[in-house]
């Protein structure tokens, strides 16, 4: 904090005249602004608005923080209801695959079992692979049922880091809301005992966030470098992942263009990490295995049935009726870019429609029929997400988190979808930005709660008496 005036008789004038008088006769300061101490001298925040209290507050930096601010009973209780509604899909669900990429995966992570290192006759990234190998050196061989068990700690442990990223950006009451959304998220649960290297990809991402949102505050080594090595491991899950790494990157060069040399010298630290790790990771996988993995093999087979299959190209004014022909790299961007010159109109309504369809609720375009793809299962996610989307419009513009919150969480999430939009986007593609959706919502709900509600603690009435005095805490 910046203000050091003496107390003197005119402290509650000032108080009042701030805005914040009851504000600081109510509960404990750190349950509102969790950096700020119960014990620090309140007449240093006399000339502060509340708006300004909250932007110069530092987020908290800690799993324990967390713990302190939204409550250890409330905490473990959500945690524990995330587990038992996972471990529940995971007893049902079995030692079956239901939808047949899995197989794929499966192929790779045998070929790694066996010493052989990832089999790139598939168009499979290796990090997943080796994630189900590792679940087959103690579970056995094929064994389904062990890799979702492996991948348990993950689902539970994206609900504990979309609750943080939430408490860190917008306080305990948008942590507290955001842990039960994700904790009874549909798209989070079945995501858990999908055999698809989702889980993974969204808890490897939504912690780079939120290292990414610590350096943005407070630039340091050790973040910097856990920020590089982390999009360098989510490029792994998915190479699809460039898109969003990079944009992450490019919002924390924004972020620190002003904060001097120091905190620009350690974003580029996190740049040249990423880059490095995945160029060492190409060096060392062409020598040893043969390949890296690095292609469009698998993205321009994707486009190819985009535009050829009846399943996915209804609507799209672009059509490729011819067979499916691989090219290189430059070939497929060199394609695209033509027909963007040539047909430009249809190029963009194509990209536009799907680039909307990313955020539709409703799951289509399955093609594989079991228990979990029919469609009282699939109403499931329209009734979870159509709230989800509507309070998160509205966290984008109230609530109590700044804007430049906003626009980190924003990142991700758009990034995604734009490049999906060249592709095809599918429900199961927006697993790994729900936690941003939701994070959103719970800042809009937050602004929209009456000020004192018995599940989201007392402190609420602080918080709410503070965004009706006029003086919001958006930024």
């Amino acid at each position: 904090m910046r203000y050091h005036h003496p107390v003197n008789a005119k402290a509650p004038y000032l108080l009042q005249k701030c805005g914040i008088f009851e504000f600081l006769r109510s509960p404990p300061l750190a349950d509102r602004f969790p950096n700020v101490r119960n014990h620090s001298d309140r007449i240093r925040l006399a000339h502060a608005s509340a708006e300004r209290a909250v932007r110069d507050a530092q987020a908290p930096s800690s799993m324990r923080d967390m713990h302190d601010g939204v409550g250890r009973a409330y905490l473990l209780t959500v945690l524990v209801l995330s587990l038992v509604l996972r471990i529940g899909l995971i007893l049902n669900m079995g030692d079956q695959h239901h939808f047949k990429d899995t197989l794929q995966y499966d192929l790779s992570a045998r070929s790694i079992l066996h010493g052989s290192g990832p089999d790139y006759s598939v168009p499979r990234a290796a990090l997943y692979p080796a994630f189900m190998a590792f679940a087959y050196t103690w579970g056995g061989e094929g064994n389904f049922r062990a890799v979702r068990w492996l991948q348990l700690p993950l689902g539970v442990a994206l609900v504990a880091l979309c609750g943080m990223l939430a408490y860190r950006m917008a306080g305990a009451r948008a942590g507290r809301i955001a842990l039960v959304a994700s904790a009874l998220s549909p798209m989070l649960v079945f995501a858990t005992g999908l055999l698809y290297p989702t889980t993974l990809y969204a808890c490897l991402l939504i912690t780079a966030v939120l290292l990414t949102w610590e350096m943005a505050s407070r630039p340091r080594v050790l973040p910097a470098v856990a920020i590089g090595l982390l999009l360098a491991l989510v490029w792994l899950a998915d190479p699809i992942a460039m898109v969003p790494a990079a944009a992450l990157l490019a919002w924390l060069v924004w972020s620190a263009w002003n904060g001097g040399a120091r905190a620009r010298l350690r974003v580029g630290l996190a740049c040249g990490v990423t880059l490095l790790a995945v160029v060492a990771w190409v060096k060392f996988s062409d020598s040893r295995f043969g390949g890296s993995g690095v292609s469009l093999d698998k993205a321009q087979y994707v486009m190819h049935i985009a535009r050829n299959d009846s399943t996915y190209n209804q609507g799209r004014r672009i059509r490729d009726t011819g067979p499916f022909r691989p090219t290189s790299m430059g070939g497929v961007v060199g394609r695209e870019l033509q027909l963007l010159r040539t047909r430009p109109v249809d190029y963009l309504h194509d990209w536009s429609r799907e680039f909307m369809h990313f955020f539709s609720p409703w799951p289509d375009r399955i093609t594989s029929v079991n228990s979990y793809t029919r469609p009282g299962v699939r109403l499931l996610g329209i009734v979870y997400l159509l709230p989800i989307l509507v309070l998160g419009a509205i966290g984008l513009v109230r609530g109590p988190a700044r804007a430049h919150a906003r626009s980190l969480l924003l990142v991700p999430t758009l990034s995604t979808a734009f490049i999906y939009a060249f592709f095809i986007t599918q429900a199961r593609y927006r697993v790994p930005v729900e936690p941003y959706l939701i994070v959103l919502a719970a800042i809009g709900l937050t602004a929209l709660l009456p000020g004192r509600v018995p599940w989201l603690g007392a402190e609420a009435a602080g918080h709410a008496a503070v965004v009706k005095s006029g003086r919001s805490e958006s930024g």
